[in-house]
Formats: structure tokens, sequence, C-alpha cells
């Protein structure tokens, strides 16, 4: 297979792989639940239930010897990879060459919204608010349970853990946005490179060169802290696993590209395994591929000038938008709240103001944790 034959998958994204059934980053978990029960009837099995009863379905493609077991939404507000994983069903389901030649070499599991209590209310834990990502060894969350007999049930060569990260993170010290990061997580605190380690580097570098055409300078590393607890890094211990996270790409609230973007991924990957490609040097170029760091707000207004009991005051301000549910539009409201107050110089904004020459002032209190919206009126912000 060529390497650009991501070109044409990509140019056809839209019109044929795209589905356009959840279209928002909100999705109504009934709805779902009905959909994937009966457009993929034949590969959709019920595995489990949540804690408040909700089934966790499990879709299986492919009959190839590779194994591979992906779960989306373990934190029930990180939609992307859900999405992403029906454009890839959607398009290992139709009749390409490429298609066809990773159902013979792969067999796919993907458990479909695995935290659905957490997803009907758009919250990243589960109904008993604890953390799932961090409960693997304690097991008080009946969901991670479904995850790990899922696990146990068969021989799988490769687990995918797919996250959604936060609007925060830059592609190292960059102003570019980390739109999709990575992790070939740690399996001590010495992060020694185990051949597990090795072998998922290897998968993420040729991930990385694939997609450098597509989003270049946007694609980097998550944090490789050991976490004892964490899902991700106790599997790493037993077979190949991959950290996926979808972040940011400008003013792609929705993160429909980064949805494009992490499906894109997904098939790279799966291309990588069908035709048994060999990246040299790969898991050196994994670790040539820069962290990820908090240098962003959504937001950020300098030179904000504050007139409080005729003293005035000149300070940047950041602002995040807050994702809140719509329960009566089943959809997300993004609500600016200030995030930071101060000397913002060594930060930047996706939406970056100065209001140095429009000499604008701010004439009520600001503190940290305030609803934005009225600064943004007065300055002439708009998202």
């Amino acid at each position: 297979m060529k390497k650009d034959y991501l070109n044409s998958i990509a140019e056809a994204y839209d019109n044929a792989y795209k589905d356009a059934t959840f279209v928002n980053r909100y999705v109504v978990v009934d709805d779902f639940h009905r959909y994937i029960t009966s457009k993929y009837k034949s590969i959709c099995t019920e595995i489990g239930q949540s804690f408040l009863g909700k089934p966790i379905y499990k879709v299986r493609i492919g009959s190839g010897k590779t194994k591979i077991l992906a779960w989306t939404q373990m934190h029930g507000n990180e939609s992307t990879g859900t999405l992403a994983s029906l454009d890839l069903i959607k398009f290992l389901s139709s009749n390409s060459e490429l298609s066809h030649s990773i159902l013979e070499e792969c067999t796919l599991d993907i458990i479909l919204m695995l935290n659905p209590d957490g997803a009907e209310e758009w919250k990243r834990r589960t109904a008993i608010e604890v953390d799932m990502n961090r409960d693997f060894n304690a097991e008080q969350t009946v969901e991670i349970k479904v995850l790990k007999e899922c696990f146990s049930s068969d021989v799988y060569d490769l687990c995918l853990n797919i996250h959604d990260q936060r609007t925060v993170f830059t592609v190292g010290n960059s102003r570019n946005p980390a739109t999709l990061s990575f992790l070939s997580p740690a399996v001590d605190e010495q992060k020694t490179v185990t051949k597990n380690r090795e072998i998922s580097m290897g998968m993420i570098a040729a991930i990385y060169d694939d997609l450098s055409s597509f989003i270049p300078n946007q694609m980097d590393r998550f944090s490789d802290e050991y976490y004892p607890n964490s899902t991700g890094d106790n599997f790493q211990k037993l077979v190949p696993t991959i950290l996926f996270e979808a972040g940011h790409y400008p003013m792609d609230y929705n993160r429909s590209e980064v949805r494009k973007y992490l499906f894109l991924s997904f098939v790279s990957l799966l291309n990588s395994l069908s035709t048994q490609e060999i990246r040299i040097n790969s898991a050196e170029k994994y670790s040539k591929i820069p962290f990820n760091t908090t240098n962003a707000y959504d937001v950020v207004v300098r030179n904000v000038t504050i007139v409080n009991k005729s003293k005035k005051t000149i300070v940047d301000v950041a602002i995040q938008y807050k994702e809140e549910l719509d329960l009566e539009l089943n959809s997300l409201k993004f609500i600016p709240y200030i995030e930071e107050i101060g000397d913002l110089s060594d930060k930047f904004g996706y939406l970056d103001v100065d209001l140095d020459s429009d000499g604008l002032q701010y004439s009520d209190k600001l503190t940290i944790g305030q609803n934005a919206e009225d600064l943004l009126i007065v300055t002439n912000v708009n998202n």
C-alpha cells in the first residue's frame, strides 16, 4: 500500500466514511445504543452493565490473527474516540482494498462508551464519582471489571486506550495545539522500555509519520509519568498498549476536525498491522516526538485596565470555556470563565486580543472562576 494511501481516505472522509448519525460531541446514550444495536446487530454484543444498569456494548469486526481491544469514553465527557470509532467501523465495512486487507489480518474489538452513566451526564467520572482510569487495582467501579473481564475473555495482542484532552495542551513550547497526543505508557517509575513499550512506541512513531503531512507540528507525546493504579500503565505490563488523546484544532470546539484526524490515526495503525510494515528505528523516532505542555488558553485578553475606587491596574486575563450540558437541547454550551489573572506573557490564547491600543477599561471586579461573558462583551471579544 503506497504511503499516500491516507490522502484518498481523507479526501473521501466527509462523504464516504464519516458516520453522520452523530455529529455533535454530546451523544444521547439511549439513541446511541439503539443505533449500534440496530445497524451493527450481527457484530454488536452486550458485555456488561454500568452502575446504573446501562448496557455496555462491544463491536467486533474482522477475523484476522492479530487481535486488538480498544475502548472509548472511559471518561464520560470524552466522546471524540467514540465518534471516530463509528467512522472506523463504517470504513472497515466498506469494500475497499485496504479495509479487506485489514479485516483479513486483524480482529478489532471496540468497547463503545465504557462509561455510559458519565456520558449521559457529560461528566468525567462514573456514577459513584470514581475516576475509572485510576481504578485498575481496586476495582471499585463495575465498569472497570467489565473491561478487565472482556480483556481476559480472549488473547489480545494490542490495547488502545482512547481519550480526549483539554485545549490547554500544546506541542512542546510551541503555539501549536496538541491536536493528537499519543503515549506508550510506563510500566514502572523508572520508565523502563520493555518489549511491550518498544512495540507500542514503534506503532506510535508510524502513526506520527503518516499523519505529519495532515497536521504538521500538531502531534506530540502525552506525559509518561507512571501511575501504579492507571489502566494504561497496567495493561502495558500485559500487552503493548497505546494511549490516544484527541485534543484541539483551532476554533474546532465541536472537535469535528479532530475526529477526522483521530480516525485517520486508527486507519494508519491498522494499515501498519495488516501490512506488517517495519519502520526503521521507530522506537528511537518515538523518543524524538515532543512532549505536550500547557501553554494555551481558549482566550487571552491582554492589558485589561481595571478601575476600582479610582485605582487603575493593568492585567492580562485568561479565559477557558467550560462545557455545560443543555438538557433541553441535548447539546453542549461553552461558557467562558476566568482561569487566570496577571502577567501572561509566557502564555497565548487561541483567540489572543491586546486592548492596549484601544484604551478600554473594565470597572467590575475580576476573580478566578468568574463568568467572563460580560468581560468578553465589554472588550468586544467573541468566540
